[in-house]
Parts: structure tokens; C-alpha cells; sequence
């Protein structure tokens, strides 16, 4: 991505200088500097492209050596691990996800792509198609507290009249920047979840989580790398001037905005040394060990 005119100075979460003040005023949110432009999807197609494949890569290559490690408690469950035909679903889905965003929308639709819960589809296609149930359980893990978060939130939406996402996970389906088929195409967020646990006999790999954790970091900074905090969108008919859509790919610069929990915004637009690890930490062990311990104990319920 270049950053030729794009300068990024740490902020805070909120409105403590003239800057911030002018960044909500302007964004709604604070926006760390970073300037919006359009995407040009010959920047967008390589970027994406490359993020995603080193994403593939690293995460497959560390659980191919976690997996070549002496078991502890050998699974008979997840020996033969082999869904071609889910897989193919899935990778259609995923195909089908990015190609009609990109057709209602502009090439930004590929930074999207990047998104936890969109590679913990690509994660899984390649542990079905290679007897790899650690891909499928770190995927799992990995959009577990999002997705069961997405339950509560689509919940409380028809029970406040269909006026407001409670939580905010689910809330930008009701901003203006979001068009119909991104809508449309957002409810695997409701159905990939349970598939998973499915072919996993509703039970997790072992190293599931901390898998989990790793592959976060791995994603949160390729997005940082690849992926802008935010762009601009192309102009609709008769409009005089651009929307700005909210991307920050996998929080990789900021958590997400309609997420009003202060401790989480401390470290906002701060230098990424300091950042990410503070996120990637947070986040897993404040947020994501408790659910997937919850999640754990309600499959051995199941079972």
C-alpha cells in the first residue's frame, strides 16, 4: 500500500486535542492522522493478494510443525479429517463474498477479504482439504467471541424494533458506506461457526487457541502492512462528494469504534510496537480465553 499521501500520528480514543475534535467532527471517530483516498485496485489486488498468501503461509507452516509434535491426547475424532465438499462450499462462498462486493462496490472490497472471519474460511478450506483439524480449530477460536457476539447482537436487533446492534459487532450493517450485497454476504457470521464445530464432532484440536492467538498477530499485521485505516468511496450518482468507509482491517490500528469499552481504546493510533502487541494480548486474553473456555465447556455439554 503506498503511503505517499498518507501520514499516520498517534492519537488518543478521544477527543483530547483540536485534532481529535476535527477528526470526529469529520469521521466520527478518531482517526489517527490517516488521511482517506480512493482505492485503486492496482494497488488494492497486489496488496490484498500478497497479504493473503503470507498469511497462508506462515499460519500453515507453524501448524504443520505444532501438528508434527508428539499428541498428548491422540484424537481419534480428528484423524481423518476430510470435508472436500464443505470445503468447496466454503471457498465458493468466500469467492462469490469478494466478487459481488467488488461489483457493487470498488477493488477496497479486497482489504475486506483480510478480515479475521473471512480467512478463518480460507484457514479451514485448506485444513479439510489437507487433514489438518488444527486450521479448522484455530479458525474456530478465532472468530468464536465475534460470532456468538453476532447471536446477541442480531437478537437484541429485533427486539429494539430493528432500530440498533446492541453490542456493535454487527453495527455496521446499518451504516450508509454499506451496501446491499455486503449486507447480504455478512451472515456467514451467523452460520460458519456451527459448520465448523460440526466437522470438528464439536470438540477443539488441541492447540486450538493458542494457534488462534498466533494467527491474529499474523493477520494483524498484514493488515497493518497492506491494508489503509481507511478510504474513500467512489461517488454515487448525483453526490458532490465522497463517503469515507471505516476499514481498520482486523483492528490493526485501532479497536473498532462501535466498541465502547475505554480499556480497549488506550492504545488507539499508537505507535504499532506498542500497539499491537497491547491489542493481540488484550484481546485473546481478556476477551477471547474466557469465550472460548465457555464455548469449550457448553461442546463438552453437547457431547
Amino acid at each position: 500500500m503506498s503511503k505517499s499521501s498518507i501520514k499516520e500520528k498517534p492519537q488518543s480514543n478521544t477527543a483530547t486535542s483540536p485534532r481529535d475534535a476535527e477528526e470526529i467532527a469529520k469521521y466520527g471517530y478518531v482517526a489517527g492522522g490517516w488521511v482517506p483516498k480512493l482505492t485503486d485496485w492496482k494497488e488494492a489486488v497486489p496488496n490484498a493478494l500478497s497479504a493473503i498468501l503470507v498469511s497462508i503461509f506462515v499460519v500453515v507452516m507453524a501448524v504443520s510443525y505444532i501438528e508434527a509434535l508428539p499428541k498428548d491426547r491422540p484424537n481419534p475424532v480428528h484423524q481423518e479429517y476430510y470435508y472436500p465438499k464443505i470445503a468447496l462450499f466454503i471457498l465458493g462462498y468466500y469467492l462469490f463474498l469478494a466478487g459481488s462486493r467488488w461489483y457493487e462496490s470498488d477493488s477496497h472490497v479486497l482489504y475486506e477479504m483480510l478480515w479475521a472471519c473471512n480467512m478463518g474460511m480460507v484457514f479451514s478450506v485448506v485444513g479439510m482439504l489437507t487433514n489438518s483439524p488444527l486450521l479448522s480449530g484455530l479458525s474456530t477460536a478465532l472468530v468464536a467471541l465475534d460470532q456468538l457476539l453476532w447471536y446477541f447482537d442480531m437478537i437484541g436487533f429485533l427486539l429494539k424494533g430493528c432500530k440498533k446492534f446492541p453490542i456493535g459487532v454487527a453495527g455496521y450493517l446499518l451504516w450508509p458506506s454499506t451496501g446491499r450485497m455486503k449486507k447480504i454476504t455478512a451472515f456467514h457470521h451467523l452460520w460458519f461457526l456451527p459448520l465448523l464445530l460440526y466437522t470438528l464432532n464439536w470438540e477443539f484440536p488441541q492447540y486450538a487457541f493458542p494457534m488462534a492467538v498466533f494467527a491474529s498477530l499474523i493477520l494483524s499485521v498484514t493488515a497493518r502492512i497492506h491494508t489503509p485505516f481507511h478510504c474513500l468511496l467512489p461517488k454515487e450518482p448525483g453526490a458532490t462528494e465522497h463517503k469515507v468507509l471505516y476499514l481498520n482491517i482486523n483492528f490493526a490500528y485501532a479497536f473498532w469504534k462501535d466498541i465502547k469499552v475505554p480499556f480497549l481504546h488506550w492504545f488507539d493510533h499508537k505507535p504499532v510496537a506498542l500497539y499491537l502487541p497491547y491489542i493481540v494480548i488484550t484481546a485473546n486474553a481478556v476477551l477471547n480465553y474466557p469465550t472460548f473456555l465457555l464455548l469449550t465447556g457448553l461442546l463438552k455439554l453437547v457431547r
